[in-house]
């Protein structure tokens, strides 16, 4: 009985980490990370910058080329 206690607040445990959002300047961060009193930046689960002073910006999921351009 004692091992199925365990177990069940050890899956809790992992279920709110993976919840939670952290900030660094704002209560109340609204992605993964976020960096400012409003959320002017923010980071993903996967480490992708999602927005920058509150304009969403998507980065390319590769390298470029010579003469390619980056939009």
């Amino acid at each position: 009985m004692t091992k199925k206690y365990h177990l069940i607040i050890l899956l809790l445990i992992v279920k709110i980490g993976h919840a939670q959002n952290v900030g660094i300047g704002t209560t109340t961060p609204q992605s993964k990370f976020s960096v400012g009193a409003y959320s002017q930046y923010q980071v993903d689960s996967f480490g992708n910058i999602r927005s920058i002073n509150g304009v969403p910006t998507n980065f390319p999921a590769g390298q470029g080329d010579n003469n390619d351009i980056i939009r």
